[in-house]
C-alpha cells in the first residue's frame, strides 16, 4: 500500500509536468459548503465607505506568498486585495479580485457616518493550519438595484498558501443589471504590472467554471454570473503543493459527504465508492485544469463504480458527483508510470 510519504512523492513528480502545454502556479477547485458569517471579527471601515475611493492596509499577522511573492500586509480598494511588492512603482502588485465588480456601500455613508457593507477580519486554526479570514459583509454594487448586496469571504492560509472564496448570502433584484460592457464577474489572481501570462482566472459557468491562465488585459476571461451561495473556489498554490503542505485534506473525504475516491493518485482504475446508507451518488463528471469535460456519466444510486483512466493524459483532475445531498468535488491526480 502507498503510504502518504510516497503520494505526495508521486505528486510532486507530476504536479510539475502536466500535459497542457502550460506550467500552473495555482491548481483550481470548487465545492459546495455551508456560509458561516464571521461575527466577532475586527472592522476595518465603521465609517467609511465600501468603495473604491478608499483604501485599507491590513497586517494578517502571518506571513503569505502570493504567486512569487511574500508578505505580511495586504491592501483593500473597494472588492479588489492587493499585495504590493514595490511601493516605489504603481502597479507593483498582485491582485487578487473576488468579484470583479464595481462596489458600493449599501449604507448612507454621508448621512449616518456608518458604513452598510462593512469589511472585517479574522484568524482561525482550521485543519491545523493558521488561516487569516478577511469577511465582505452585504457588500453593494456601483450598478444594479441601490439595495442589492452579497456577502463573501476570503481565506488566506499561512501552511499551504492556499487561498479560498466563500460565496454567501446575497439579495439581487435583476442580475443582469449588475454587469456592463466593463463590468462582469471577473475573478481570479493577476499581476497587475502587466507582465504576459502571469494571470488567472475563471470562465463561464460559475457551477462548472473553466480554469484559465492568461496574458493579463488580453482576452480576460469572465463568469456568466455570480457564483451561488454556499460556493467556495479554492487557489492551491502550486509551490506549496509540490512540497506536500496542505494536501493531505484532498486525499481525504470532503465536506461532510460519506465518499471515496482512490486510488490518488491513479494510473489506470479509479473507484467511487459510497456509504449507501447516508448518501445516494447521481452522476460523475471528469474535467481537466482547463474546463475540458473528459468524463460523464449517470451513475443512478450506485454505491460503487469503477472508471478506467487509462487513456487520460498525465495531470490533475476535479471529479465533480453529484449526490442526493448536494454537489462533491474531488482533486485527483492522474499518473501514467
Amino acid at each position: 500500500m502507498i503510504n502518504k510519504i510516497q503520494l505526495l512523492s508521486i505528486l510532486f513528480l507530476f504536479i510539475t509536468s502536466l500535459s497542457f502545454g502550460q506550467t500552473y502556479d495555482y491548481q483550481f477547485s470548487f465545492f459546495q459548503k455551508d456560509y458561516e458569517p464571521i461575527t466577532d471579527g475586527t472592522v476595518i471601515n465603521p465609517d467609511k465607505a465600501f468603495d473604491v475611493s478608499e483604501t485599507y492596509e491590513v497586517d494578517m499577522g502571518m506571513d503569505f506568498t502570493l504567486l512569487n511573492f511574500t508578505t505580511s500586509t495586504l491592501t483593500i480598494t473597494g472588492e479588489v486585495i492587493s499585495f504590493k511588492y514595490d511601493d516605489s512603482t504603481i502597479g507593483s502588485e498582485y491582485n487578487i479580485y473576488p468579484l470583479g465588480l464595481a462596489p458600493a456601500d449599501i449604507g448612507n455613508i454621508y448621512v449616518d457616518k456608518k458604513t452598510g457593507s462593512p469589511i472585517s477580519y479574522t484568524t482561525e486554526e482550521v485543519e491545523g493550519d493558521k488561516v487569516f479570514k478577511l469577511q465582505f459583509e452585504t457588500a453593494g454594487f456601483l450598478y444594479g438595484g441601490a439595495e442589492d448586496f452579497i456577502s463573501y469571504q476570503v481565506w488566506f492560509y499561512e501552511g499551504s498558501n492556499r487561498i479560498e472564496i466563500h460565496y454567501g448570502p446575497r439579495s439581487i433584484a435583476d442580475e443582469a443589471k449588475l454587469f456592463t460592457d466593463d463590468s462582469q464577474p471577473k475573478i481570479g489572481i493577476a499581476d497587475e504590472f502587466l507582465l504576459p501570462e502571469n494571470a488567472y482566472g475563471l470562465k463561464g459557468n460559475p457551477s462548472n467554471p473553466q480554469f484559465i491562465q492568461y496574458a493579463w488585459q488580453e482576452d480576460t476571461p469572465y463568469l456568466d454570473a455570480l457564483p451561488n451561495e454556499n460556493t467556495v473556489y479554492r487557489f492551491l498554490h502550486a509551490a506549496s503543493a509540490n512540497t506536500g503542505v496542505g494536501l493531505e485534506e484532498e486525499m481525504t473525504i470532503e465536506e461532510g459527504l460519506d465518499i471515496q475516491i482512490y486510488p490518488n493518485p491513479v494510473i489506470d482504475e479509479m473507484v467511487i465508492e459510497a456509504d449507501a446508507w447516508n448518501v445516494s451518488m447521481q452522476s460523475v463528471q471528469i474535467f481537466n485544469l482547463i474546463g475540458q469535460n473528459v468524463y460523464n456519466d449517470n451513475i443512478d444510486g450506485q454505491a460503487q463504480v469503477r472508471i478506467n483512466l487509462a487513456d487520460l493524459p498525465k495531470g490533475w483532475y476535479a471529479v465533480n458527483i453529484q449526490t442526493d445531498q448536494g454537489e462533491f468535488v474531488k482533486t485527483i491526480v492522474k499518473a501514467d508510470f
